[in-house]
């Protein structure tokens, strides 16, 4: 509906209408009002390209809780500005929850430099912040998972840490579902906070 109604103000107006300042003005309206239509759905499909805004949406809203699992961690998206955000949400008073690492057959592979480095960065914050930013290798979790606080829980083929999902570059399918009632996101946190804190126990650093 948001499409159709996105394609529908792209159309051209009558040659009477006033001026090109109201009828942006208008539009732009327009868009705000669907998109909260938008957000306001319980239960929706979450395609590629809208990924990024979540993952921003919930660094800068989460007050209580923010949890990340992504197989992959790369500098593509863990830079200064992912880490600042990250540690402004860690001074609102949020906890960080973040779980990674895909071990091919049991073995674990050699990270490339780019994941190394995004990886050792958030391990300085994590070492800076202590329980605030709890953050350890699964190393057998291929889910992706976002959640922020008990407001949306997103659960997607998309890798939160390692895909920009930049529009410029060749299309990728990575489709996945927003949920956004309380105890539905309440599960899905219990589930994979609890994989995290059982990983941190069993991690020879902790």
């Amino acid at each position: 509906e948001f499409e159709e109604a996105r394609a529908i103000l792209d159309r051209p107006g009558p040659v009477e209408e006033p001026t090109t300042g109201q009828i942006l003005a208008e539009r732009e309206a327009e868009v705000i009002r669907l998109r909260r239509q938008l957000q306001s759905l319980p239960v929706r499909t979450v395609p590629v390209y809208e990924h990024p805004k979540l993952l921003e949406q919930a660094l800068l809203s989460c007050k209580e809780r923010l949890l990340i699992v992504s197989p992959w961690i790369t500098s593509d998206v863990v830079g200064r500005w992912f880490l600042d955000r990250v540690e402004d949400a860690i001074k609102r008073g949020a906890t960080v929850y973040i779980g990674y690492g895909l071990d091919e057959h049991g073995q674990q592979s050699e990270p490339r430099p780019k994941q190394a480095r995004a990886v050792q960065m958030l391990e300085q914050l994590a070492s800076k912040y202590g329980h605030r930013l709890v953050m350890v290798r699964l190393g057998d979790t291929h889910a992706k998972v976002l959640i922020c606080d008990d407001v949306f829980a997103v659960v997607t083929s998309f890798n939160w840490l390692s895909f920009a999902g930049d529009a410029f570059r060749p299309f990728r399918d990575e489709r996945g579902s927003y949920i956004g009632i309380a105890e539905k996101v309440e599960e899905e946190f219990e589930y994979h906070s609890g994989r995290i804190k059982d990983a941190l126990g069993k991690s020879p650093s902790s």
